[in-house]
């Protein structure tokens, strides 16, 4: 019997609208090179060639025809060529399906009748299974009366025809622009012994789809975070309205993301360890991209626009309407996110006492502050992340950023209990500044009651008092007795939060159980301490010391009294101590006690002391007391 099948074709290509356009300026020559005239007159013109995004699919045979003839169950082939050109740069996608003008779903050959009266036949297309899915069937392994396509061979490889209108996979993708990309597809059927002899047809359709290129046009939608840190590597995270594909790059394609300063756009960052993911939020598949920001170069408080390049579009580029900003003094939220870049990045303030303003925003910053040695004090709040409290923080004439108000953290859960053992809390490395270690608990919770004595020099363990306040700093349970200095020789329930006295930690407390009464060597200064990570206690010498800010800084001599230091800008606080010996509160009002990291012998450690009739910032006294403690930035 004989069998002839497909003398149809019909053909499909399928672009993605762009055009490129090139704009070439004809410019007047010099008027040397022209003819001597007494005047000249010159104009430009403007050529633009649209070059469209093609796509082209031709067949090299549109009429198949197998001839089966053999008494037994045979098999029969024949096939074509499919040529696809195209310019998209992101390549193509070929798929095949039935067309039928008989309802969708029916993919059979079927006989052409010589008369009306005769019995209906056909040829259904390959029924597939799970294990042949992704092979396909062989030729001996095809059921008998079926038929099916192969891109692999005349013998192998053999799937269903799909429907027509159906949701299918393409038989071949191309990434990349073609001049011409060749595709043999066979087309095989099976047949047996006892089909009704005559000619069956069907007409299929190859497709050929230009793949996705996103439109010219800001695509980005979103970016985050709104601020990174300029001294090490983070994420970036940057989410786009351009529709998810996974030919946009290759391996020698790749996306170029890059941060461009908005100030000046020539100069660029590169973002590297770029990713595409998609994203599926708000129910479409959109791109989204993440990459690491580099870990030097970035400037603080310095803003920087996001721009994407696909070098396998032509280098197509988006660029952000949205900015982030390299973390800043200005820009940052909380303590742990100081580093010295971004404390380097402010002006040094004079050493100007008393006459100095203080700047809380960017803008003004920006627009007063053109230099150091200016009476310029830049002051704002960050929070303390394992508690939340805001403090105030400021740069002074050191060079240095210093904690404007005296440190509040409790350690532990304050209770009336003195010698409270402490089970619930621990602080980290990651936002306190242990150096020397990972975690450190402290042994007691912080005490609200006063009168009960601690050991001279430390040796019963870190021990802190808090007043029972729920001031503009606190908010602790019971009790209204809050405590701050009101600028003069007392103190007042309520105040300014600048103003707050704070807690008090005995010295190794406040060194975070580093410094002991075994710390015992004049000037060895101990790693760890309470202040927040990327903050310090102040050492006993040295660029980031009491004696260095107050007297070689500000010149403050030793004749003087504590009146400019508690002037602005230092602006230190008359908080008093818990004294060591019967737990007693003193001076409160009139007298400033600040721990510094350094050890003076195995029962006292060094700090800055003052009053109304003198001031030490060397000055020295027993471990066992309860002082104040300011940070300075690291």
């Amino acid at each position: 019997m004989k069998i002839s099948k497909i003398n149809l074709f019909k053909l499909v290509a399928v672009g993605s609208g762009g055009f490129l356009v090139l704009i070439l300026s004809l410019m007047a020559v010099t008027p040397a090179l022209l003819p001597s005239s007494s005047s000249a007159a010159s104009s430009t013109a403007t050529i633009n060639v649209s070059i469209p995004d093609n796509i082209s699919i031709e067949l090299s045979k549109t009429n198949l025809n197998i001839d089966l003839t053999s008494a037994t169950t045979v098999f029969g082939s024949d096939n074509t060529v499919v040529s696809v050109s195209t310019n998209n740069f992101t390549g193509y996608k070929l798929y095949l399906t039935d067309n039928d003008d008989t309802p969708v779903g029916n993919t059979a050959l079927i006989r052409e009748k010589t008369d009306p009266s005769e019995a209906d036949s056909s040829i259904p297309t390959i029924t597939m299974d799970a294990a042949h899915a992704s092979t396909g069937y062989t030729s001996e392994e095809m059921s008998p009366i079926s038929w099916g396509y192969s891109t692999t061979s005349a013998t192998t490889g053999y799937k269903n025809i799909s429907p027509k209108g159906a949701s299918t996979e393409p038989i071949r993708s191309l990434d990349e622009a073609a001049a011409e990309d060749l595709t043999p597809v066979y087309f095989g059927v099976k047949s047996y012994p006892t089909l009704m002899p005559g000619t069956y047809k069907s007409t299929v359709i190859f497709t050929a789809v230009a793949n996705y290129i996103p439109s010219q046009s800001n695509e980005i939608t979103n970016i985050s975070p709104a601020t990174i840190p300029t001294d090490q590597s983070t994420t970036l995270t940057i989410d786009t309205n351009i529709d998810y594909s996974e030919n946009l790059v290759d391996s020698t394609h790749p996306l170029n993301v890059s941060l461009v300063k908005v100030s000046d756009t020539s100069t660029t960052l590169s973002c590297t360890n770029v990713s595409l993911v998609e994203n599926t939020e708000g129910g479409s598949s959109k791109l989204r991209i993440t990459c690491t920001t580099p870990a030097t170069g970035l400037e603080p408080d310095v803003d920087y626009t996001v721009r994407l390049v696909f070098t396998k579009l032509g280098d197509l580029a988006y660029n952000s309407n949205d900015t982030i900003a390299g973390q800043g003094f200005w820009n940052i939220t909380y303590m742990q996110d100081m580093s010295p870049a971004i404390c380097n990045a402010l002006y040094t303030p004079s050493t100007a006492i008393g006459t100095t303003t203080y700047i809380t925003d960017k803008s003004t910053y920006n627009s007063t502050v053109t230099g150091n040695n200016q009476p310029y004090i830049p002051q704002r709040q960050l929070t303390d992340k394992r508690d939340n409290k805001p403090y105030y923080v400021k740069k002074l004439a050191d060079g240095n950023c210093w904690m404007d108000q005296n440190l509040d953290l409790d350690l532990g859960t304050p209770t009336t209990t003195a010698n409270s053992s402490n089970t619930t809390f621990t602080l980290t490395n990651e936002l306190t500044d242990l150096n020397t270690k990972t975690t450190w608990t402290p042994p007691y919770n912080t005490q609200l009651g006063t009168g009960t004595s601690w050991a001279q020099n430390g040796s019963d363990g870190a021990k802190s008092f808090t007043f029972n306040d729920n001031g503009t700093i606190d908010v602790k349970t019971g009790g209204t007795d809050g405590r701050y200095w009101n600028g003069a020789s007392s103190f007042a329930t309520t105040g300014d939060a600048r103003n707050h006295f704070g807690n008090y930690y005995n010295w190794p407390a406040a060194t975070a159980g580093t410094g002991t009464d075994s710390t015992a060597t004049d000037g060895t200064n101990v790693g760890d301490s309470i202040c927040p990570k990327g903050w310090q206690l102040p050492q006993n010498s040295g660029t980031k010391s009491f004696n260095n800010l107050i007297r070689t800084v500000y010149g403050i001599s030793a004749t003087n009294t504590d009146a400019s230091v508690i002037a602005e800008p230092l602006h230190f606080s008359r908080s008093g101590h818990y004294h060591w010996y019967g737990g007693t509160l003193n001076n409160q009002g009139t007298h400033g006690y600040f721990w510094s990291a350094t050890a003076k012998s195995d029962t006292n450690a060094y700090n800055l002391y003052f009053y109304s009739s003198g001031l030490d910032p060397q000055g020295n006294f027993s471990k066992g007391n309860g002082f104040t403690v300011r940070c300075v930035a690291r």
